[in-house]
C-alpha cells in the first residue's frame, strides 16, 4: 500500500516540477530573472531508517510530504495569476493602441460634422444622412470592440461623462446638454470620457 502511495507521490512531484519550468521559462521571455517556484525537494532518509519505520510512522512522513507539495501548488498557482494579470494588461494596452487611428478618425469626423452646423443651416434630409454616416461608422468601431458615447439629453454620468462646463442653476440630476468631444469604451471599459456641458433639462 504504501509503495503504490509513495509511486503516485513521486509522479505527482515529477509533474509539479514541470509545470514550474513551464512558468519559469515564460518568465525568462519577459526579460526577466526567473524565480524558482517550485522549491519542494522531498527530504531523503537513510536506507537504515526508512527500512526501520512503523506504518504510523510512514504514513506520517506521507501525509507531511504531502502537505509541503499542497504549499508549493499554493505558491504556483499565485505566481500563475500574476503572470495571467500581467499578460492581459500587456494585451489590453496593444489593442488599445491599435484601434487608436479609428478614435483619431471619430474624433475628426465629429468636429467636421459640429463645424458644419456652425457655419450653415443644415436640413432634415442631411440631419438623416450624417446619422446614417454615424451608424455606419459605429458598425465600422463595434468589430473592433469599439463604442462611442456620444448622446445628448441623458443623465450625466461622471462614470462616462467628463463635465468641462455647467449651466445647471436649479436641478442636483443634470443632463447632458452639449457634447464637446466623444468619448469611448474598449470591450466594455471607459478608456476616455466624452466632454460634456451639463445643465438643467
Amino acid at each position: 500500500m504504501f509503495e503504490k502511495a509513495k509511486e503516485r507521490l513521486k509522479r505527482f512531484e515529477r509533474y509539479i516540477r514541470r509545470v514550474g519550468d513551464i512558468i519559469n521559462k515564460a518568465q525568462e521571455k519577459r526579460q526577466k530573472k526567473a524565480i524558482p517556484l517550485i522549491d519542494y525537494t522531498p527530504p531523503e532518509q537513510p536506507k537504515e531508517q526508512a527500512d526501520g519505520l512503523s506504518s504510523d510512522a510512514a504514513l506520517q512522513s506521507l501525509v507531511d510530504e504531502i502537505k509541503d507539495i499542497k504549499k508549493a501548488i499554493r505558491r504556483q498557482g499565485i505566481s500563475l495569476e500574476v503572470i495571467r494579470n500581467d499578460i492581459i494588461d500587456r494585451i489590453d494596452q496593444k489593442n488599445i493602441k491599435d484601434v487608436q487611428p479609428l478614435i483619431e478618425l471619430t474624433d475628426n469626423f465629429f468636429f467636421l460634422i459640429e463645424s458644419l452646423m456652425e457655419n450653415q443651416d443644415i436640413s432634415v434630409g442631411q440631419e438623416e444622412a450624417i446619422e446614417i454616416v454615424w451608424q455606419k461608422l459605429e458598425d465600422v468601431l463595434s468589430m473592433f470592440n469599439l463604442e462611442v458615447i456620444r448622446d445628448i439629453e441623458v443623465p450625466f454620468d461622471p462614470t462616462i461623462h467628463e463635465a468641462i462646463e455647467s449651466t445647471c442653476q436649479w436641478t442636483d440630476d443634470p443632463t447632458v446638454e452639449r457634447l464637446l468631444q466623444p468619448g469611448y469604451r474598449y470591450m466594455g471599459n471607459v478608456i476616455k470620457p466624452a466632454r460634456v456641458i451639463i445643465g438643467d433639462f
